[in-house]
């Protein structure tokens, strides 16, 4: 692959010794894992044990083979790079791949990629640009479409991936792995990572410790050369045997670590303490009097020392980069010295201390102690001349270039922040637009870097506030807790007269009401009211909608009490929508028949969509009919987009419970469309699931199945109840059986008690009950829920429940004609079934030929859709 890990010859005085065992071990490991699996090595040791040129000789080899091999670094200077080695990696294939490869390999599927490898764009700029709702949805995107690259790449040719030093590695970088662990089961695929066995982080000790305990990585460690094998790297540095006395030497200062062997004979050849004896080999007259640094550090200071002073100080601007670097940039950097910077290049990589990148104009230090030893004891005020030098330098050359700035804010923004006081205004400018796009592109992890960043280095109000606004975003990711220390002290560094001073006080209001501190919250409340002058802040608002976006509509409800909504239409929607979760449709039906749905507007469109939903779970399927078809049509003109997918919803929702499955798909695949990609329903895209399955469409079950996956699956939240039934139906449609659908369904019932979502207990427990898999104790809670919920469709879940749980056949065939007659004809079926089943095991003759005789007219009533839905449907282009 082009963009490989191909290097062109770096010391070249110093082959690879002493690791034929290792490198026999990655080989082995490789051919296993061709195939049936993928594998990860995870190559551990100390620094300057050779890991890096283990794992790039094995690269190397691989991509010799017509292997596919993609390389990335992690780099505690590049900060702002979340996903840092795989962005390194794409981006490298990306410019060197022939385009038709591109074309075939990432496709119009790479759309959202060109968020995080702005080279795609440059490459492909056919690709359109991708549509962005939320961080969330696009940081999935994002990762699906990697995942998606990495697996059309392995059919054709195999993958290695490398990554290296993930000791360095942030938080997305090390999800993305296990992800892609965890995903590419069937591929084939290879990851090696290296890493400092003393330098990890507990995140990705943690995360290594459950992919090997998984049997999803193994591990490789990484010691010392044996005394042979140490010798044998010595004499090959020095370029002749050594005499016995200094290899002797050698072996005790380096203790076998290989980066120490070859700095040690590289100072005792050019301090000139070694001579040449007649025999050819090196020794020294005075071996008492040779001195070897103690330390790593000691020896690459000296090796730092030979090099001339232009070569030297070009090398601290390229490490400031970081430890792999593009020739054009470091020109830049230096000051646009062509000639310089060519003879450093050529100076630094007699020297050792950099490679170049076969085939490209990229240089790496060959190894990254190297680059930390560069910049590591600058002195405050060079390190912030250097900062302030590199931002300048790369705004001007990407200012230049066809990304253009806002591809590189991040960068940008890091080195003006740490370039004084004197640049801090263009950190901040760049920081406002990193943390944008990192906000955009879902990376919520960079967003709250950046964020943070620039408050600590600028103390200005508007990084407080910017802090905040991401805190409060991304507190699921994080904690509520840590969102209030970052909103307490934004409040304090704002002043009562600041327009978002209000704002913070009911954001923290907020927060404290997801801490469930109700009574701190009360108070941030009061003193918002008292800043605001008004009671437009109403503490009922703020802990009812923060309770209905944790999934506890019955404590939003409680929290709504003495609350007046309609003036602002987000509480309105929130409050109408808990009431239909907690089944409180008496409520619901006078608050929907109210004055705003006569109103021509967005409210009385809202107000609309769930009469349709209410009036199908109260059973008036043909007036939900009718008012779905009529909103359907009048939100396609001006183009309300929530009430037409509610309303291509409710029409799905009926034909399925017609029996109609093909119908359903359609308006299902409709409600999914209807947001454009923008914010995948569960609920939609879980019926869709259902429906295909249903209908013995595996093929479509799966399509959908995948738009579920990439939407979250969603076993938790206002709409898990139509998730868990969608895959229930899929699992069903595999041929997985009823236990394994059943197993599906109680789980997400634990999930939807815990938040007190009523009406989708319900559903659950009736699905269940379909299944002929309820027990006892599930059916009388189902004929509970009826009870409470209190609509006569529901009331008839509960009477076939406890008809089930009776196993009384006479009253299954009452409660499936019941369903006939209304034009429920999956529970019909459901009903007339489950009596079958129990005729069939006992003597009741007349149960049987009365379940018979109702399946043979629901079957019929089946075949012949119903008018309303038919001819709306093939209006659409959408007909079954």
């Amino acid at each position: 692959m082009a963009g490989s890990n191909e290097r062109g010859q770096a010391d070249g005085d110093a082959p690879i010794v002493g690791r034929d065992r290792l490198s026999a071990r990655l080989h082995d490991l490789w051919s296993t894992s061709q195939g049936p699996s993928g594998k990860v090595v995870l190559v551990g040791g100390d620094p300057g044990v050779g890991k890096s040129r283990l794992v790039r000789a094995f690269a190397d080899e691989a991509a010799g083979q017509g292997t596919a091999v993609l390389s990335g670094t992690c780099s505690p200077i590049r900060t702002f790079l979340s996903y840092e080695p795989f962005v390194i990696a794409l981006d490298r294939y990306t410019a060197a791949a022939p385009i038709a490869e591109l074309e075939r390999r990432l496709g119009a599927g790479a759309t959202p990629l060109k968020l995080v490898v702005p080279s795609i764009g440059r490459r492909l700029p056919q690709l359109e640009d991708p549509v962005i709702v939320d961080p969330v949805s696009a940081l999935e995107a994002v990762e699906q479409s990697l995942l998606r690259f990495f697996d059309t790449a392995a059919a054709e040719s195999g993958v290695v991936v490398i990554l290296e030093d993930l000791h360095w590695a942030a938080k997305p970088t090390i999800a993305l792995l296990e992800q892609l662990v965890d995903t590419a089961a069937a591929w084939d695929l290879f990851v090696v990572a290296t890493y400092r066995r003393n330098d990890l982080p507990d995140f990705v000790a943690e995360a290594f410790h459950a992919m090997t305990g998984a049997g999803l990585a193994t591990m490789v460690s990484v010691a010392g050369l044996d005394a042979s094998s140490t010798d044998q790297l010595a004499d090959a540095v020095a370029g002749a045997p050594l005499s016995p006395e200094v290899r002797q030497r050698v072996r005790a200062a380096s203790e076998g670590n290989p980066l120490f062997v070859r700095e040690i004979v590289r100072h005792l050849v050019e301090s000139g303490r070694l001579t040449m004896s007649p025999a050819g080999t090196w020794r020294a007259e005075n071996l008492g009097a040779i001195t070897i640094p103690k330390s790593v550090d000691g020896m690459i200071a000296e090796r730092l020392d030979c090099l001339s002073s232009p070569t030297r100080s070009a090398l601290v601007s390229a490490a400031m980069l970081g430890r792999d670097f593009s020739f054009a940039t470091w020109e830049r950097v230096v000051a646009g010295r062509r000639q310089g910077v060519d003879a450093a290049a050529r100076e630094a990589t007699g020297a050792g201390l950099i490679d170049r990148l076969a085939g490209t104009d990229l240089y790496s230090f060959s190894h990254a102690l190297i680059a930390e030893a560069l910049t590591r004891d600058l002195p405050p005020v060079s390190r912030k001349r250097l900062h302030r030098n590199v931002a300048r330098s790369l705004e001007a050359h990407y200012g230049e270039g066809v990304d253009g700035l806002a591809d590189h804010a991040a960068e940008l923004a890091h080195h003006y922040l740490r370039g004084g006081e004197a640049v801090v205004a263009e950190g901040a400018r760049h920081s406002e637009v990193a943390v944008a796009q990192a906000m955009v592109a879902g990376d919520l992890e960079l967003a709250i870097r950046c964020a943070r960043d620039w408050w600590d280095r600028s103390a200005s109000i508007d990084a407080a506030l910017r802090y905040a606004d991401v805190s409060m975003a991304i507190r699921r990711r994080s904690s509520c807790e840590e969102a209030e220390v970052v909103l307490a002290k934004a409040q304090s560094t704002c002043s009562p007269e600041h327009p978002r001073y209000v704002a913070l006080l009911a954001m923290r209001a907020q927060n404290f009401a997801t801490l469930n501190d109700v009574e701190a919250a009360r108070e941030l409340i009061a003193a918002a009211r008292a800043s605001a002058g008004s009671g437009a802040i109403d503490l009922g608002t703020v802990v009812g909608s923060t309770h209905f976006m944790s999934g506890r509509p019955i404590d939003a409800l409680r929290a709504f009490e003495g609350v007046e909504v309609d003036g602002d239409p987000i509480a309105e929607a929130i409050y109408l929508s808990s009431l239909l979760l907690a089944g409180r449709f008496a409520t619901l039906r006078v608050q929907v028949r109210g004055p705003a749905a006569g109103a021509p507007d967005t409210r009385s469109m809202f107000a609309r969509s769930v009469s349709v939903i209410l009036d199908f779970y109260l059973g008036a399927f043909d007036a939900a009919q009718l008012s779905a078809v009529a909103l359907h049509r009048d939100a396609t003109a001006p183009p309300d987009l929530l009430a037409r997918q509610n309303a291509a919803l409710g029409l799905g929702y009926l034909a399925l419970e017609r029996g109609l499955g093909r119908e359903a798909m359609a308006w299902f695949r409709d409600a999914v469309e209807s947001l454009h990609g923008m914010n995948l329903d569960h609920a939609a895209v879980g019926a869709l699931v259902e429906s295909a399955a249903s209908c013995g469409l595996p093929a479509e079950a799966e399509q959908a199945m995948e738009g579920l996956r990439q939407a979250g699956l969603g076993m938790s939240g206002p709409m898990a109840g139509r998730t868990a039934r969608g895959m229930a139906h899929y699992e069903l449609a595999l041929g997985a059986g009823v236990g394994q659908a059943a197993r599906i369904l109680r789980e997400t019932v634990q999930n939807v008690l815990h938040q007190q979502q009523v009406l989708s207990e319900a559903e659950l427990l009736h699905e269940l009950v379909h299944l002929q898999e309820a027990t006892g104790e599930e059916c009388e809670r189902l004929v509970e829920l009826a009870a409470e919920i209190g609509s006569p469709w529901i009331v008839e879940w509960g009477d076939h429940a406890r008809a089930w749980a009776e196993r009384d056949p006479t009253a299954l065939c009452e409660v499936g004609e019941r369903y006939e007659a209304r034009g429920a004809a999956r529970d019909a079926v459901a009903a007339a079934q489950s009596a079958a089943a129990l005729t069939g095991t006992g003597s009741d003759s007349q149960a049987a030929a009365r379940s018979s005789a109702l399946l043979d007219r629901v079957g019929r009533s089946r075949s012949a859709p119903a008018a309303g839905l038919e001819v709306h449907c093939g209006a659409a282009g959408r007909g079954g």
